[in-house]
């Protein structure tokens, strides 16, 4: 569960205590949408509930395993915002022809063709080298096809749903369009064919309902949504099914035109049918389009998402004018996203570009929007930063210009600035004085992952950094949270096997010795779900930068392989230190795990010695002991292979305790003269 402050010297005040979803949390708003699915039913999918739950919002997708981990990551926090991606394109062999936008061109079969045929001969193949997924309409039929040769259509199952069947000469063959982020390309528009008896948009979202029980979930959120088309991505569609290429014969306003009216009939159904089953009856609907785009989906959907930050943005005004708009005008509540991301070429260092993620952070609290901040292109590994565990209350004012190209919003318990300027700036306690809704002087927080600008100090004055690019939206920035009070908010310290995947900003994975073995555990037919310490649970390695493994493993041996946990401390004080494992295999019988894994734990005040019991307590963090730590690297915990069974290497958690923690590291004597009453 997501916690408001790591510790804090003056409380400032928590959200309100209650069993349902908050549609009202206080500021800063966090959020992870993630498009792909976590692994289920394929893999376990480790611990990932319990990490999600620590937002305020989360967008998860809705299909197959979709209702129980919904329901899992409520089980840890159950004010999380849960919203359900489905798949919102067109699908062969799931629907009818009439719901697939197609090609203007028409092929025809230039022979007869029985059932099971492997190939057939057409009249031409215009077009078919973009079909990705090589999918055609034969007639009724759908088929799948491997290669093109000439005139020849081959590679085409003999058996099965996308086999070949009987049919005519001169049969007309259809081109349905692969359309990144549908699948294909469904004709959602009002002058499509009726599919099942309905408007293509009502049987879209009745056959939605079908894939997602929302009756699980806050809402639906769209991935890859579409306002408009552009000429670049599509250039040849035939939505009126009258054998003329639409953006030839009628232009491409009218193509969008035509598109517009679908999907926002679609969308006001969607909303009217998801207040019916969704747990608060509110109807939400949210959308990623990129960007801000036009101002037309605001009386039907609840918010958009800014993909990438500044990624799809023109420049920065425009996205801050978009959200403004969307707080002035929207549909209530608003569930506004503005999510950023760390590409994989900067796998092992982007996650400490704290400058940009403030800055991200701090657009986002110009205006009452959610910010969320991960890694990959396809944004499937969430990162938590110490800024998230702060709690700034509600705002008092909107945000204002300081003067100097800085912003500022005044908050309950302190204030946001934001630098877009594309220049650095200073802004000083005396520039805050002059605005409207100062209440201070105010304080920066103490932070552990950026310490020297979270020092905790009465704040006088800050340097923001700030840079231009080639481009408007390139531009970098920074900003700062200050609170009225003396607070401290030191994020849980995380350290795994990976950069991104389970450690946390500012520190680095385990340091391995010897050949350990990488782990991805199956989600096995009785249910067992191996709960190992991690958010995404793939082998698909992105561009080689492969997170998804869940755990690392060594044979019993004799201390030749090891593994050393050490995180970077900004903060010196008394941490806890807990270890967490789940299972070795599929299934808990299936190896024998050791249970006498010897640890060696560093602090600054010595070396610990014990053992850990790895067959017992999986699933949990279990605590080796509150100790103090000095800034820097030089604590860690390093675990071997010199134990009776296989051994687990997942992650160690380093919790603040504060400066002054009297730590027991004795055992308690056993008890005496107990008796047992039958």
């Amino acid at each position: 569960m997501r916690v408001r402050m790591a510790f804090v010297l003056l409380a400032l005040g928590a959200a309100s205590a209650g069993y349902a979803q908050d549609f009202n949390p206080p500021y800063p708003r966090v959020v992870f949408q993630r498009p792909a699915e976590n692994g289920y039913p394929n893999n376990s999918w480790g611990a990932s509930a319990r990490i999600f739950a620590r937002f305020d919002l989360v967008a998860i997708p809705g299909f197959e395993g979709g209702a129980i981990f919904a329901d899992e990551i409520r089980r840890y926090n159950p004010k999380t915002l849960i919203l359900g991606t489905s798949k919102q394109g067109a699908w062969p062999g799931s629907n009818p022809p009439e719901f697939f936008a197609f090609r203007s061109i028409y092929s025809r079969l230039a022979e007869p063709v029985h059932a099971g045929a492997s190939e057939i001969v057409v009249t031409t193949t215009e077009g078919f080298a973009d079909n990705r997924n090589k999918y055609l309409f034969v007639g009724d039929d759908v088929i799948r096809f491997s290669g093109i040769d000439g005139n020849r259509v081959t590679g085409i199952p003999s058996s099965g749903e996308f086999a070949v069947q009987d049919h005519a000469a001169n049969e007309p063959i259809r081109v349905p369009i692969r359309f990144g982020g549908f699948g294909y390309l469904p004709n959602l528009t009002d002058v499509a064919p009726e599919v099942d008896g309905k408007p293509a948009w009502e049987y879209f979202i009745d056959y939605r309902m079908t894939k997602t029980d929302f009756s699980h979930f806050d809402g639906a959120f769209y991935d890859a949504f579409r306002q408009i088309f552009y000429s670049e991505e599509l250039n040849d569609v035939d939505f009126d099914n009258n054998g003329v290429n639409d953006i030839e014969e009628h232009g491409l306003k009218w193509v969008n035109h035509r598109w517009e009216a679908g999907i926002r009939a679609m969308l006001q159904y969607e909303k009217q049918k998801i207040a019916e089953v969704a747990r608060d009856r509110r109807g939400i609907v949210v959308v990623n389009c990129g960007g801000g785009g036009d101002d037309y989906l605001l009386d039907v959907a609840n918010g958009i998402m800014w993909e990438g930050f500044m990624r799809f943005a023109w420049n920065w005004k425009h996205m801050e004018e978009n959200l403004h708009l969307w707080m002035e005008k929207g549909q209530k509540p608003l569930v506004y996203i503005i999510e950023d991301y760390v590409r994989e070429k900067k796998q092992d260092r982007g996650k400490n570009d704290f400058r940009y993620m403030r800055f991200g952070l701090t657009t986002a609290l110009m205006g009452d929007a959610y910010y969320g901040r991960t890694f990959g292109d396809y944004y499937y590994i969430s990162l938590w930063y110490d800024e998230f565990e702060t709690n700034l209350g509600y705002p008092t004012s909107d945000m204002q210009a300081i003067g100097n190209g800085a912003y500022a919003r005044f908050f309950d318990n302190g204030v946001a600035i934001c630098n877009p300027s594309g220049k650095n700036v200073t802004v000083t306690d005396g520039d805050l004085r002059g605005l409207t809704g100062y209440a201070g002087p105010y304080y920066r927080f103490q932070g552990g992952q950026d310490p020297d600008f979270n020092n905790g100090k009465p704040f006088d004055q800050v340097e923001l950094y700030g840079a231009t690019g080639a481009r408007e939206k390139d531009i970098r920035g920074d900003g700062i949270l200050l609170f009225k009070q003396p607070t401290v908010a030191i994020a849980d310290i995380y350290v795994g096997n990976h950069h991104n995947n389970d450690t946390s900003p500012g520190s680095a994975p385990v340091e391995y010795v010897g050949d350990w073995k990488p782990m991805l555990s199956k989600y096995n037919a009785d249910g067992e779900n191996n709960p190992y310490w991690t958010q995404w649970v793939s082998t698909d390695c992105p561009y080689g930068a492969c997170e998804g493994y869940g755990y690392f493993v060594a044979p019993p041996g004799h201390g030749e392989m090891t593994a050393t946990y050490r995180p970077t401390i900004g903060v010196p004080g008394y941490y806890e230190v807990f270890e967490w494992h789940g299972w070795h295999g599929d299934r808990p019988e299936d190896y024998r795990e050791a249970s006498n894994v010897p640890f060696e734990l560093k602090h600054a005040n010595g070396v610990r010695h014990g053992t850990i019991d790895q067959t017992k307590n999986v699933g949990r963090w279990n605590s080796l002991g509150v100790y103090y730590f000095k800034r820097g690297t030089e604590g860690y915990v390093k675990i071997s292979n010199d134990a009776n069974g296989y051994v687990i290497s997942d992650a160690i958690k380093w919790v603040y305790r504060g400066l002054n923690f009297k730590a027991d590291l004795e055992p308690p004597a056993p008890p005496k003269g107990v008796h047992i009453v039958p």
